[in-house]
Formats: structure tokens, sequence, C-alpha cells
């Protein structure tokens, strides 16, 4: 199964929401993977902290990548690798 690479049109509010939102999201995660990096490296005991932070937030990410999408229940499972 192949997904279209799809185009925000920045003129819609909407979609102009969504693509910031993610954005945000984004860069959020790249400062916790270098916290992450930096607390493994130092064996701080933030690691286990930032490591929760990190999984949740990508999950969140996905989230709203799927909606922007609109993908179904099927595709995602497709996407993240499950039976479909």
């Amino acid at each position: 199964m192949r997904f279209p690479i799809r185009r925000i049109n920045f003129s819609d509010p909407a979609e102009k929401r969504q693509h910031d939102e993610i954005v945000q999201l984004v860069t959020e995660m790249l400062e916790l993977h270098k916290e992450h990096a930096e607390a493994e490296r130092a064996l701080d005991d933030r690691r286990h902290a930032l490591q929760k932070r990190i999984e949740k937030l990508d999950a969140e990410i996905d989230a709203r990548v799927y909606a922007l999408y609109g993908l179904t229940e099927e595709e995602i499972r497709v996407v993240e690798g499950g039976s479909g």
C-alpha cells in the first residue's frame, strides 16, 4: 500500500494549524532526544522519564499525522506494520 505525500494548503486556516502543531511537536521531540542523549551519557536519572515523554510525544505525532491524512484504522495498522 502506498500513500501520497500530502500537500498542505496554507491558505486553509485549519490545515495550517494542523501543520504548525505537528511542527511544534516535532521540534519538541528533537529537543527531548537531545536531552535524552545527554542524560544517557551522564547516566542521569532523568533518562527514563525522558524516554517515557519521547514515547508519549511520538504517539501524539503519529495520531496527528494520521488525522491529517485521514487514515482509517486499517491503514494505520498497515503503516504501523500490523496485519491489514
